[in-house]
């Protein structure tokens, strides 16, 4: 009888930890922390002057709690260089990778101007004056642009090396084609 007793508390203190937990795992979706780790929080590289009066922002935040998994956006500026202004946010592929090196490029096209991010998966083209994202090519031979930099995700946190620290050759062999 007394073991009984002894079982029920343990399995009723067992049930009401649950429940706080459960609770609590609630609370926090809804009403996020404001600081540390939390899989709704976005982390940014800094916006990275492109030339043309663009600038471009990445933006990551982790998309599975167990895999190395990342939604990734595209923050564009422009404007003048004295009063630039946010255009718009371009949702980019998920990065089923884990963390990677992303190379930029800045080019010109009859569509305006378009920014290319080169990773292992291939090559991303944006086009910022409309603010459209287009399929992606094979990473080939980018002629006729100019190598920005490197968004690194390879260290926490994500950073932006330009092209006078890493040159285009260093990176692309860092992105695994």
């Amino acid at each position: 009888m007394r073991i009984l007793k002894i079982l029920g508390k343990i399995a009723l203190s067992g049930i009401i930890g649950l429940i706080f937990f459960a609770l609590l795992d609630i609370g926090m979706w809804y009403f996020p922390p404001g600081r540390g780790w939390a899989p709704w929080k976005w982390e940014s590289s800094g916006p990275v002057a492109v030339g043309n009066n663009y600038s471009v922002e990445l933006l990551t935040r982790t998309a599975h709690l167990f895999l190395a998994e990342y939604d990734q956006k595209l923050v564009v500026y422009g404007g003048t260089p004295r009063e630039g202004k946010k255009r718009g946010t371009i949702d980019l592929h998920m990065n089923t990778g884990g963390r990677t090196h992303i190379l930029i490029y800045l080019t010109k096209t009859h569509n305006g101007n378009v920014v290319l991010l080169k990773d292992r998966f291939g090559v991303g083209r944006v086009n910022l004056d409309n603010l459209k994202i287009e399929e992606r090519a094979e990473a080939k031979k980018l002629d006729k642009s100019i190598f920005i930099g490197t968004f690194s995700g390879e260290a926490y946190p994500l950073k932006f090396v330009p092209s006078s620290v890493w040159p285009e050759e260093e990176t692309t062999k860092m992105i695994k084609e």
